[in-house]
């Protein structure tokens, strides 16, 4: 059995300016590095942004699949905003038109972590409010705890919140 590769457009995203609209470009290289999939941030997306079959059509061009799209929201309040909860809705709906691709939920870390419990509390029930409606229309979720200085999950304790 061969290892299949799929490749995280952070790595881009790391240089946003400058890679912002050119998903094609991203995709061009994964293929040419032998990956058979990508998961991309929704901010990665360019022109593919609001139309899911455009990106499906990106894909196929190339021989890829589409393993994961990533969502990162601020998810900083006891309820989502409304802009929270229309992108999370728009990223569901667009994401019925790839069966089987895991949604990965991320909250946009801060700049420090002050309020650390409000935090944590606030950022998980949104993000199971999100995964929750994610499952009715069929779309299962994986939580990304990322890790920068003003995550809300960086130590041991963090970890036993989350879990």
């Amino acid at each position: 059995m061969a290892i299949q590769f799929g490749f995280q457009t952070y790595t881009w995203q790391m240089s946003y300016n400058k890679y912002a609209m050119k998903l094609p470009h991203i995709l061009d290289v994964i293929s040419a590095a032998g990956g058979k999939g990508v998961e991309p941030e929704v901010c990665m997306l360019g022109d593919c942004r609001t139309d899911p079959y455009r990106l499906k059509d990106q894909l196929e061009q190339r021989n890829l699949q589409l393993g994961a799209l990533c969502l990162a929201l601020d998810w900083k309040l006891p309820l989502e905003t409304e802009d929270e909860r229309l992108e999370a809705d728009r990223v569901i709906e667009y994401l019925r038109v790839f069966p089987d691709t895991l949604l990965t939920l991320v909250q946009l870390p801060g700049v420090d972590r002050s309020n650390l419990a409000e935090r944590q509390a606030n950022a998980l029930t949104q993000i199971n409010a999100v995964s929750k409606r994610a499952a009715e229309k069929g779309i299962h979720c994986a939580y990304h705890p990322n890790s920068p200085n003003g995550s809300i999950c960086r130590e041991a304790e963090d970890y036993k919140v989350l879990l």
